[in-house]
């Protein structure tokens, strides 16, 4: 709105645990510091069955010159339609940090693949402005074929 932009550029060095800014300003992060892309991308790491489990897990997160620890909730399994067929996700929802971009706590859900491969095949966030939606384009080289939701009649 307006024009407005913001740019962020980190250097993240975990193993001095700092980060460095695009004017050289270092700060101080936790171990396992993530940026809020990689924060996404963690929830793949998990094994499924502590997911199913503990329901939620805190990934500690370095944005805006600032360290927080972003807790992440498991909310169900959902089957999506995708381009290439039906597939079985875990849904996640990270508790984003209220007044920034997100005039909510809960309002961006991931949407990562219930398989070997655990893609993160879509985002959707509410946005003060609106929505944003994002969806997997494509992939290739796979170490696992997809698995496919059959509905069985």
């Amino acid at each position: 709105e307006g024009g407005y932009k913001i740019k962020q550029q980190y250097s993240f060095n975990h193993k001095s645990k700092t980060v460095t800014n695009k004017h050289k300003k270092t700060y101080n992060i936790f171990e396992d510091t993530q940026d809020m892309l990689s924060a996404l991308f963690y929830a793949r790491s998990l094994k499924k069955e502590e997911v199913f489990k503990k329901k939620s897990f805190s990934v500690p997160i370095f944005m805006d010159e600032e360290n927080y620890l972003l807790e992440v909730k498991y909310i169900k399994n959902d089957t999506i339609n995708t381009k290439w067929g039906k597939i079985n996700c875990m849904v996640f929802m990270p508790n984003m940090q209220e007044g920034r971009v997100f005039e909510d706590e809960e309002v961006l859900k991931i949407w990562i693949s219930d398989d070997k491969n655990k893609l993160l095949l879509k985002v959707e966030a509410e946005i003060w402005a609106g929505s944003v939606k994002a969806e997997l384009y494509g992939y290739k080289n796979l170490k696992n074929p997809i698995n496919f939701f059959q509905i069985k009649k």
